[in-house]
């Protein structure tokens, strides 16, 4: 991948937050896209732009830390994937759950129990 390909990623993602943060808090965040563009570069290098989109995503949906900054985005990203994943699992399960308490529901119903 070419730097200003790069580029181009890094700064659509910290776009994305921008937008993000202007839809959650009606305001612009203050941050200075080139000092902040290192980290998410380092990010992306690391994890991946559609990984680090969908965290970005999950920040701003679950997280429940005040302001959402991007400081804490950047240095917390581990425990993000990871309480992220968690919410997956945890969904998976639910629904499994769901699903069998439907199955004995109708059997009780239909008299199969």
């Amino acid at each position: 991948m070419t730097k200003s390909d790069m580029d181009k990623i890094v700064f659509a993602l910290l776009s994305k937050y921008i937008n993000l943060y202007q839809i959650k808090y009606d305001k612009k965040p203050i941050l200075n896209k080139h000092k902040e563009k290192w980290a998410m570069k380092s990010l992306v290098e690391d994890f991946g732009q559609d990984e680090v989109s969908s965290i970005l995503d999950y920040y701003f949906m679950h997280s429940s830390k005040e302001g959402r900054p991007l400081n804490y985005f950047f240095n917390n990203f581990d425990l993000l994937i990871t309480a992220r994943n968690n919410l997956e699992k945890d969904n998976a399960i639910r629904a499994e759950r769901r699903k069998e308490m439907q199955r004995i529901r109708q059997e009780y119903i239909n008299g199969y129990a």
